[in-house]
């Protein structure tokens, strides 16, 4: 995420001289439990950076998201567990970024994490497209498959919907409002119009 203390202010994602970070390993347990990832997509991939290699057991790769200009955007990326998890109240969940590149300050300033409940986010399984989207490097996209991957998450997103749930609860209340207006005629023709003259003066 972006933030006003980062580098370069106030829209850089780390204290890089860049803005930008090298996010190396990315681990999951679960109650104690290790769970790998299978597989992830990213809003953008740097070069030899892919996503990939932020689950690939090796400290010395990374993504990274550098686009050749200054940060304009936050970035996100998308990670798929390689077996469904049951998570009950009470569940124990840790999340472990590493930021082992040589490149120094690569390391995120401000994240936001979220989970999701639906396996079909990353697999693809109920639209074809969307795994071909998701497989296809994010500089190869085209516009119609990153829409696709922005919907998906959209509708894989308890806050999304809740957040249109309310829009549109908003909505239907200020139709209501409006509704209760009374409608009063200020002005109306008259049925039969009253007779016009000229006056005509001259010098």
């Amino acid at each position: 995420m972006q933030h006003e203390s980062h580098t370069p202010r106030p829209e850089g994602l780390a204290r890089s001289d860049s803005g930008k970070f090298v996010l190396t390993e990315i681990k999951v347990r679960i109650n104690d439990e290790a769970h790998s990832i299978e597989r992830g997509a990213a809003s953008y991939e740097q070069g030899n950076f892919p996503v990939s290699n932020a689950f690939d057991d090796n400290a010395q790769t990374g993504w990274a998201v550098h686009r050749g200009k200054p940060v304009v955007n936050p970035e996100h990326a998308m990670f798929s567990l390689a077996a469904p998890v049951a998570v009950l109240p009470g569940t124990t969940i840790e999340i472990r970024l590493r930021f082992d590149s040589r490149y120094a300050h690569h390391n995120m300033g401000r994240f936001l994490i979220s989970a999701y409940p639906k396996p079909i986010l990353l697999s693809g399984e109920s639209d074809p497209g969307l795994l071909v989207a998701l497989n296809t490097a994010a500089t190869k996209r085209t516009k119609d498959q990153n829409t696709l991957i922005v919907e998906a998450q959209r509708k894989a997103s308890p806050a999304y919907q809740q957040a249109l749930k309310k829009r549109d609860g908003l909505k239907k209340r200020l139709e209501q409002a409006n509704a209760a207006i009374p409608r009063v005629m200020v002005m109306e023709d008259m049925e039969n119009p009253r007779p016009t003259y000229i006056l005509a003066r001259g010098l």
